[in-house]
């Protein structure tokens, strides 16, 4: 699933990527807190995304520099 595929009960789009990012409005941060609380598939794939970027930010900075460090 991507994030824009994520739907709230009302039918209505969530925005996962701004979720995690911290983008969002308080009231959309609010709206994506709910439909998390009620679809284990979004809330499976916010946990993914947070493992992926945790794993990202490890990765030191030397390995993602062009040619031998």
């Amino acid at each position: 699933m991507k994030p824009s595929d994520s739907v709230n009960s009302t039918g209505d789009h969530v925005d996962i990527s701004g979720y995690l990012l911290q983008t969002l409005s308080p009231q959309e941060r609010q709206q994506v807190e709910e439909h998390l609380g009620g679809c284990a598939q979004c809330r499976a794939e916010v946990e993914s995304l947070r493992e992926w970027t945790a794993a990202l930010e490890a990765v030191p900075e030397a390995m993602l520099l062009d040619g031998p460090p």
